[in-house]
């Protein structure tokens, strides 16, 4: 059974977006697992921050290459994966107007609604859950 997203109504469907397992803190002490999902949190955060702040960095280092020439340089020099390169680049894009929310939301989360694929709807909802302050990191989006 899944909750979709879109109305947050359970419906049954596997194929739907649904609520997550998550860690099960229940075999460490309550101070411990206060740190570790602080931990976790900031973790997540930073990552964010990264693939925003590293997809940046390549968007203004290819005004300065040739098609051709940048994707040699990211691998050569940046030393990632191309496809990865262009992934931080399409959700620093798509980031740049998203406001504060984005920084709550998965990695994984920022490459599905980057992608142009992704229904603009979709992308709103998403978005006003994690303004609400909806814990966006426990939904599964497959």
């Amino acid at each position: 059974m899944s909750t979709d997203l879109r109305s947050g109504r359970s419906n049954g469907s596997t194929n739907d977006i649904s609520i997550r397992a998550r860690f099960d803190y229940s075999d460490v002490q309550p101070t411990v697992a206060r740190f570790l999902r602080g931990q976790a949190d900031r973790i997540r955060q930073q990552c964010v921050t990264s693939i925003i702040q590293i997809g940046k960095a390549l968007r203004e280092a290819k005004r300065h290459l040739s098609h051709g020439a940048f994707l040699q340089w990211v691998e050569w020099e940046v030393c990632i994966p191309v496809r990865a390169a262009q992934a931080y680049m399409r959700v620093a894009a798509w980031a740049a107007d998203k406001g504060a929310a984005v920084v709550h939301l998965t990695p994984t989360t920022l490459y599905l609604l980057s992608a142009s694929s992704t229904p603009d709807d979709f992308v709103v909802r998403v978005l006003k859950r994690a303004e609400a302050g909806e814990d966006i990191a426990s939904i599964n989006f497959y």
